[in-house]
């Protein structure tokens, strides 16, 4: 009756399960099963890629379980031994303080899990969801509202103040000669610029799963490709942050008049002050790639 009901009610989510390996279906039919004995539970739903669309292979396996009133502090006790019921699990950990948990099976099915009050579910949710059980028909009654097309303003700025600050801390690395640094110095400042250029292409419809390869462009992932991994000596630091700083500018200050913020001068003009005394650059933010 449990497998049956699932089928019958959720074809969609059948539909959408098979692009995951196929034991992640088992997996979620158990965990339906193990929900409808609790009557705290009146629902479970699927979201993610799995209902964002589109998911893989690579995907994971994302669950909501809503709960009624007054049962969260039961379900957050009992959690260990509903984890338990549902697979064998070499890893369970609670990611950061609300009910939200990963997890990963013995044959190394990932999934998560989010429990929900159902009384949160009266405002308006950020993710779509597939009901894999919902027998009072929860999923059907939610507002999903997406993230607004087009970039993020506050990303951007973010993304802009945060580029300064760390071009302009290099002596971190020289004064302590600490090349270890160097590298997670120049991952952070790759990844900054991956993200503005991401942030860029937020005009395009969602992809609802996480893929690198999707954006940028082309020819934009050639760029970040070519962009130094590691310096072990001042002058191979320098050469890094200048390649760097030639994609990163022109980039940034174009998306900072698209979201209508101003380019922060000052700080500009105090980190250029601060390199030009510690490495002689007069120019370490080129408005233009070569």
């Amino acid at each position: 009756m449990i497998w049956g009901y699932l089928e019958l009610a959720s074809d969609l989510v059948a539909g959408a399960m098979r692009a995951l390996p196929p034991q992640c279906t088992g997996l979620l039919r158990k965990a339906v099963a193990v929900c409808q004995r609790d009557e705290g539970v009146p629902a479970v739903g699927v979201t993610g890629p799995v209902a964002a669309g589109p998911a893989d292979r690579a995907s994971d396996l994302d669950l909501t379980v809503t709960l009624a009133d007054g049962a969260e502090r039961g379900f957050s006790a009992d959690w260990p031994t509903w984890r338990a019921a549902v697979a064998d699990l070499v890893l369970a950990r609670a990611v950061g303080p609300d009910r939200v948990w990963t997890m990963g099976t013995s044959e190394w099915l990932r999934w998560d899990v989010l429990a929900e009050p159902a009384a949160a579910l009266a405002a308006p949710v950020a993710s779509p969801r597939l009901a894999a059980w919902d027998p009072a028909g929860i999923a059907a009654r939610l507002t999903v509202v997406r993230d607004p097309a087009g970039p993020s303003a506050d990303r951007v700025e973010g993304m802009v103040r945060e580029r300064f600050r760390v071009t302009a801390m290099s002596e971190a690395i020289t004064v302590r000669q600490d090349w270890l640094l160097a590298i997670m110095h120049l991952d952070h400042l790759r990844e900054l610029t991956r993200r503005l250029l991401e942030e860029g292409h937020r005009s395009l419809p969602p992809h609802g799963v996480e893929r690198s390869s999707s954006v940028p462009t082309p020819a934009e992932r050639s760029v970040l490709a070519a962009l130094p991994t590691a310096a072990d000596t001042p002058a191979r630091l320098l050469a890094a942050h200048l390649a760097l700083c030639q994609v990163f500018p022109p980039a940034a200050e174009a998306l900072m008049a698209q979201v209508g913020r101003p380019w922060p001068r000052a700080i500009e003009q105090a980190a250029t002050r601060h390199i030009l005394a510690q490495w002689g650059v007069a120019v370490p933010y080129p408005r233009h790639a070569p």
